[in-house]
């Protein structure tokens, strides 16, 4: 096996580097740059062998060079990145919006553990429906093998396979005698980006995209027609902790809310080279008037729609500072079913700025939260949106109104990071919280669990828990956390009986970024109204000819 090392690690970068060559564009070499490639070459595969022949410890050929090739990709920028076949695999299965397995939300028993609880009812139809699992259960075999020292994601990965097959998963269910002995044949699953849309108040839509995949566009469609689009009389579109995704599927999303003819985005390569223009190709809503919530971890597609509905003055942009990803990355799957996001260009808003925010080789200062709220303006980027007001490039999309989330104090934090309230629930669904019986008989104590609030019953056995707990905190703390604790109590129960949309209704009610939200509404119709008039005088212009 030594002897074929290195030949496999030039062959395997000379592959890569022709891929990335016959994929992007192509550059001249003259004899004197090839003889030196072939030096480099030469060089690499000499350290390669020396560390195989050498060194104490040797994690093999694969994990070797993949280390080097993703050092490589950091010299570039901190976008680029290199995946495993594992790791490409996933991607994709990320992007393409479905995956096959049972259908399930699951998290951890207990930390550390690998058994499973599922922490909502399957959706109906799906794999786990169709056997019969419900909320609460807890898988602790997987194909008559204990995964109590598994993590979670072998055990996802166990759960997960080819349509069609068959998985067998033994259960513990509470008020059965015995463990289910369950068999599952897996099949297709939706992996949605839209899981919460709902009415967050009377007239008033609310709709949280987590991603941009392949199926975000139609998804967003489909969750305008449940909460009913044509009745509405604004819209909360939610992109706070959006990494991006598809390109294409944030320009669709854009066009829904723009006029025809109205800039989204431009990209353009290297050195301002091949340049393309995006606009909309035909009309969308400029009815519901609209505010976008963005926060620091909102990034690239998530940023081109932001920016391109605050250029073309078409909504408010609420929250926090966005991260500032203004590169566009081209995906290559090579040979050996690994893969390669390669920064291959800039995007810029319709208003000609650049979002990218500074680089300065240290890829921990760019990710690390302090750093990027440090990111000024820069004025010397300024530009101006439809109606003439002041924007911003290099370092993220600036929101309209400022409103910076509240920092959770010690207790809210002690019980989060602890994951209280979801270990509270599952005292509750065994019967070990006397005040809490909408558990008890599974679903069939639905029928009257949207009567339920947390009372001083519950918060007096949910304060004796914390003390079983051994969690450290005063009278004080707790009574002036009371309404957060009732909050996170109930949500996680209503997630057990109803699902995770109903829990997280709950959870949004002491969201003071959707609450801004809602106050400044008023003023993106008056925003609407001004905009629509600008459109107006310029359609008017056009038609006489005077631009």
């Amino acid at each position: 096996m030594k002897k074929h090392f290195t030949l496999f690690a030039v062959i395997f970068l000379v592959g890569a580097a022709l891929v990335g060559g016959l994929l992007g564009r192509r550059v001249s070499a003259d004899s004197g740059q090839t003889d030196e490639r072939t030096e480099l070459f030469r060089r690499y595969s000499l350290v390669l062998s020396t560390i195989e022949q050498n060194a104490a410890d040797y994690p093999g050929s694969a994990e070797l060079i993949y280390s080097s090739v993703r050092g490589m990709l950091q010299r570039l920028d901190p976008h680029s990145s290199f995946f495993s076949p594992k790791d490409y695999k996933a991607v994709e299965e990320e992007n393409s919006g479905r995956y096959f397995g049972l259908g399930i939300r699951i998290r951890a028993l207990m930390p550390g553990s690998g058994r499973i609880v599922v922490v909502e009812p399957p959706a109906p139809g799906t794999p786990a429906a169709r056997v019969g699992l419900q909320a609460g259960d807890v898988i602790f075999k997987v194909n008559d093998k204990p995964i109590d020292d598994w993590d979670v994601d072998d055990v996802i990965d166990h759960l997960k396979g080819p349509k069609g097959t068959k998985v067998h998963i033994t259960v513990n269910r509470r008020g059965e005698a015995e463990p289910l002995e369950l068999d599952v044949i897996r099949d297709e699953i939706p992996k949605l980006t839209i899981n919460f849309a709902y009415r967050v108040r009377p007239g008033i839509g609310f709709i949280k995209i987590e991603r941009f995949s392949e199926t975000t566009h139609r998804e967003m469609m489909d969750a305008l027609q449940r909460i009913g689009i044509d009745s509405l009389d604004g819209l909360i579109l939610d992109l706070r902790d959006n990494p991006g995704g598809y390109l294409t599927q944030a320009i669709r999303v854009s066009e829904e809310f723009l006029p025809k003819g109205a800039p989204i985005v431009s990209t353009r390569g290297r050195n301002g080279a091949d340049e393309q223009r995006y606009a909309v190709r035909e009309g969308g809503d400029l009815k519901i008037p609209l505010v976008i919530l963005i926060n620091a971890s909102s990034a690239s597609a998530s940023e081109i729609v932001s920016a391109a509905v605050q250029d073309n003055d078409r909504g408010l942009l609420v929250g926090e500072q966005s991260f500032g990803k203004g590169l566009v990355q081209s995906v290559y799957r090579l040979a050996d079913g690994s893969g390669l996001a390669l920064t291959t260009g800039r995007y810029y808003a319709p208003s000609g700025r650049c979002l990218q925010r500074p680089f300065n080789g240290s890829v921990y200062d760019y990710y690390n939260q302090r750093n990027r709220k440090a990111v000024k303006p820069d004025e010397s980027e300024v530009k101006y949106t439809l109606s003439g007001r002041k924007v911003y490039g290099s370092g993220g999309v600036q929101p309209d109104i400022v409103h910076v989330s509240r920092k959770l104090n010690r207790f809210e934090l002690t019980l989060l990071s602890k994951d209280v309230f979801f270990k509270f629930a599952n005292q509750a669904a065994q019967g070990k919280v006397p005040s809490v019986s909408i558990l008890a008989n599974g679903s069939a104590a639905a029928d009257h669990a949207r009567q339920f609030e947390v009372n001083e019953a519950v918060l007096q056995d949910f304060r004796k828990y914390l003390d079983n707990l051994e969690i450290n905190y005063t009278d004080e703390e707790f009574q002036q956390n009371v309404a957060f604790s009732q909050r996170g109590i109930k949500a996680e129960l209503f997630t057990r009986i109803f699902g995770v949309l109903d829990g997280f209704k709950i959870r949004a009610e002491g969201d003071d970024q959707i609450a801004k939200a809602l106050e400044v509404m008023p003023e993106a119709r008056s925003m609407l109204v001004k905009t629509k008039e600008i459109l107006a005088t310029i359609g008017d212009r056009k038609r006489r000819g005077g631009i």
